[in-house]
């Protein structure tokens, strides 16, 4: 096995049985005819289909792909991080593996962190279809982003979007605040980049629905409980946020010489029902979000750390 990783790409997975082999499949060809050292951390999330079955297949034919399986169902942000945390590259990514994103935006998110950035993200553009279950999708995925935009005033485009790529030092470092283990851990991952001043790449891509594919997501289970866990967050952050003295300047403090806890999924994202109303007069109807929530660019602190390993880097962009 070759010692270089460059790429590790973990794929979080439950119940993908039907298509996992293929997709790995295509994913393995693209980054051998880019030249890129990778490997393929595969978590099973106690799927109950073939899937355990099928990764002990693609483990024992090629030394690149490691597995762990969970022994109960953990989510998403779980799942990631099982896989990450043993992940040898210098960049660390995870991608839907039903590839609705497809693989060859994968050499762009790489691209993007080799740039300088901390964090790529896949902004997706979803082909439009006239099937009901798509547009509803669509629809409930644009209103959570407006809403994601709108409670915590951050500029995130699209920060459900299961392509994400990390800088290994960077995701270390978020790992440290962004501790949801379910599906809110994309919206949690993106606040707490952009609040610890993390330079990130939005990363323009298509997004195809697949029309063999049955969802794991129960769609509007999923949804309230994202939203409430969303709302929570947001009324969190916002008491941090007010703890700050204010100083008189519009700015958000530095949080590598402030000692302030950001939100944390230890905190509890448990909003009542009944709690919602309150929550949108105090965070969105009344102008009372903290100055200290605007965004600042990327903390000088780390930022010579980044330029030396952009340096590193660099002599892979060429054949990215």
């Amino acid at each position: 096995m070759n010692d270089i990783v460059e790429l590790s790409l973990v794929v979080p997975c439950y119940n993908d049985g039907g298509y996992l082999a293929d997709s790995t499949n295509r994913v393995k060809r693209l980054l051998e005819d880019r030249g890129i050292p990778f490997e393929m951390i595969f978590v099973d999330d106690h799927s109950t289909d073939t899937t355990r079955a099928v990764i002990q297949d693609l483990v024992a034919k090629d030394a690149r792909c490691r597995a762990v399986y969970h022994e109960r169902n953990q989510g998403r942000g779980s799942s990631f991080r099982s896989g990450a945390e043993i992940a040898r590259g210098d960049v660390i990514g995870f991608v839907d593996i039903d590839l609705e994103v497809h693989e060859r935006y994968i050499p762009d998110m790489l691209r993007a962190i080799y740039a300088g950035a901390d964090v790529a993200t896949g902004n997706r553009r979803i082909k439009f279809s006239l099937r009901p279950y798509g547009l509803l999708r669509h629809a409930m995925s644009l209103g959570y982003a407006a809403l994601y935009r709108q409670l915590l005033r951050l500029p995130t485009r699209d920060p459900e979007t299961g392509f994400k790529f990390f800088r290994k030092d960077s995701l270390q470092e978020l790992f440290q605040h962004a501790t949801a283990a379910g599906w809110f851990w994309d919206s949690e991952a993106m606040a707490h980049s952009t609040l610890l001043g993390f330079e990130i790449a939005e990363v323009p891509c298509e997004f195809v629905r697949r029309g063999d594919k049955k969802s794991s997501v129960r769609l509007f289970g999923a949804t309230i409980k994202q939203t409430r866990e969303l709302f929570a967050f947001a009324r969190v952050l916002r008491r941090q946020r007010r703890a700050v003295p204010h100083t008189g300047e519009s700015q958000m403090p530095d949080t590598a010489s402030v000692s302030l806890p950001l939100p944390s999924a230890k905190d509890g994202y448990r909003l009542p029902v009944d709690r919602l109303v309150e929550v949108v007069r105090g965070v969105v109807v009344e102008s009372e979000i903290p100055e200290a929530l605007r965004i600042e660019p990327r903390l000088s602190a780390s930022g010579a750390g980044i330029r030396q390993q952009s340096r590193e880097l660099a002599d892979r962009r060429e054949r990215v």
